[in-house]
């Protein structure tokens, strides 16, 4: 072995040649055009569509929706600062103390 250690990038910039580039990447490599909280807002029926829009003038944000099996879906609302989350019901009603296990 010679006393000369090159890194891989020395020795392909003594070559002439540029190391490989990775490309950026994609946010969502299935569908990468997607808007996903415009498909959470999709899930929402009228009700709950306005009271989300009152909510978020105070700074709550649709955190989630989850769709148990031959169920409704259930969206999630999450408070300014995180510390909370409520379901927002059917009728569009906040539940504070929603009885979902969450992680």
């Amino acid at each position: 072995m010679g006393g000369s250690t090159l890194s891989m990038k020395e020795r392909l910039s003594s070559r002439g040649a540029s190391p490989p580039s990775r490309p950026p990447p994609a946010s969502d490599r299935r569908n990468p055009g997607r808007n996903e909280k415009a498909d959470l807002r999709g899930l929402l029926n009228v009700e709950q569509s306005h009271q989300l829009r009152a909510i978020e003038s105070y700074g709550w944000r649709l955190a989630f929706v989850r769709r148990p099996l031959f169920l409704e879906a259930v969206p999630v609302v999450e408070s300014p600062d995180g510390s909370r989350r409520c379901i927002l019901g059917v009728g569009g009603e906040l539940e504070a103390d929603p009885q979902l296990p969450m992680r």
